[in-house]
């Protein structure tokens, strides 16, 4: 495991082509400007899952000043607190 700074998942997530929540839901990241206030809801996710449950989960700064990251798992604070593991998926690169 290996931790990293905020903005450096920031700067992964918006970058990132989608991401896949533990339920296999892929979406694409909704990212706003770090302003380095505790309560900046930098991050939003929005899903439906295949039982048509909607999902809004949203990241404040404060609880991911570092985030851990595994592979390409990136582990994440919600705003309630909860873990959320993401898989980022990343662009290919052309030849």
């Amino acid at each position: 495991m290996k931790l990293i700074t905020l903005k450096e998942a920031a700067e992964i997530l918006e970058n990132c082509s989608a991401v896949v929540t533990e339920d296999h839901s892929v979406m694409y990241p909704d990212t706003a400007d770090l302003t380095g206030e505790d309560d900046n809801e930098w991050l939003y996710l929005s899903w439906t899952d295949s039982d048509f449950n909607e999902f809004n989960v949203r990241f404040v700064e404060k609880n991911n000043r570092e985030v851990a990251v595994v592979g390409g798992s990136m582990f994440l604070q919600d705003s309630e607190g909860e873990q959320v593991h993401l898989t980022i998926l990343v662009p290919a690169k052309p030849d």
